[in-house]
């Protein structure tokens, strides 16, 4: 690992290795146990360890593109969390999947990752070097494929089931349509000339050359995307 100017934390970093780990329990539990002493003795869950105590992001509210490989990026954040929807192709993203709850949960940091089914790896992270008003302020990230990979392909074809296909189609292509300008960059380039959502690519994670980088919080308090780009993409440019 490069031994960071910049330090980086991420939930793998944390502990928090896969999707079971983020099953942190109602925010009444972080609650008692930030402000009561008898109840922080043992508590540790992803959620206070990213410090969303208070305010954990329901969505990322600010993105942009990065290109990189798949190999350059683990050299610099790390194992990412693999989201995997199963051994079979008859296992979907829907309401009875086992993590389905974690993904629509509005206090898991799983939360944050809209759309699951359309990436293969996600790294949910904070650069901690700087402080604000004599406070250290937390650069919050989350960097993922987008539309591109194996799971993406699988939900945009239904999983082999056609009449969920054109489901699937119609949803991704309403959700490009009624995506927010925080997702507009991202959006627009899984979209065709007409503005629907094209078939995934289906590549493999060595394959894959563009990611998708969200931020939470977007104030001045905290970096913008694509400040946290120019820095990873600075320890890249290192190797």
């Amino acid at each position: 690992m490069i031994d960071y100017k910049y330090p980086i934390s991420t939930t793998y970093d944390l502990g928090f290795t896969q999707l079971k780990d983020f099953d942190v329990g109602s925010y009444d539990d972080c609650h008692n146990a930030y402000h009561f002493d008898k109840f922080k003795a043992g508590h540790k869950c992803p959620r206070c360890f990213l410090n969303w105590k208070h305010q954990y992001p329901s969505w990322h509210n600010a993105s942009c593109i990065m290109f990189a490989k798949y190999d350059e990026l683990l050299k610099i954040l790390g194992k990412p969390l693999k989201i995997s929807r199963g051994r079979t192709k008859t296992t979907r993203f829907s309401s009875s999947t086992k993590f389905n709850a974690l993904f629509n949960c509005g206090s898991s940091p799983l939360n944050a990752l809209r759309y699951p089914a359309l990436s293969d790896v996600a790294w949910i992270g904070y650069f901690n070097d700087r402080k604000h008003r004599g406070r250290l302020a937390k650069d919050f990230f989350i960097v993922r494929d987008f539309g591109q990979g194996k799971n993406a392909h699988a939900y945009y074809h239904g999983y082999g089931d056609n009449e969920l296909a054109k489901d699937n189609q119609n949803e991704l292509n309403s959700y490009v349509v009624g995506t927010t300008d925080h997702l507009k960059r991202a959006s627009e380039l899984c979209t065709n000339d007409e503005g629907k959502f094209i078939e995934p690519e289906n590549l493999k994670l060595s394959e894959i050359k563009r990611w998708n980088v969200s931020t939470y919080r977007h104030t001045n308090k905290y970096r913008q995307p694509h400040e946290i780009v120019d820095i990873l993409q600075m320890y890249i440019d290192d190797l």
